[in-house]
């Protein structure tokens, strides 16, 4: 997965949703707060990949989420 390119989350709705595009937030404020990135769209398998840090603000007493 290192070997990835992110995708822009704006293109790749804007190619799913087309007109639509315009009833929705992009990116919406939650993914740019967590800092996702798209990582791969499968439309077959209607399967989103995506990266998460895992920052150490989030992070319990036993450093995960």
């Amino acid at each position: 997965m290192k070997n990835k390119k992110a995708i822009d989350v704006v293109e790749l709705f804007s190619n799913v949703l087309g007109d639509k595009i315009s009833n929705f937030t992009l990116p919406p404020p939650s993914f740019e707060i967590m800092q996702c990135e798209i990582i791969e769209y499968r439309v077959e398998e209607k399967s989103l990949m995506m990266r998460l840090p895992v920052l150490e603000k989030w992070q319990n007493p036993f450093g995960t989420i």
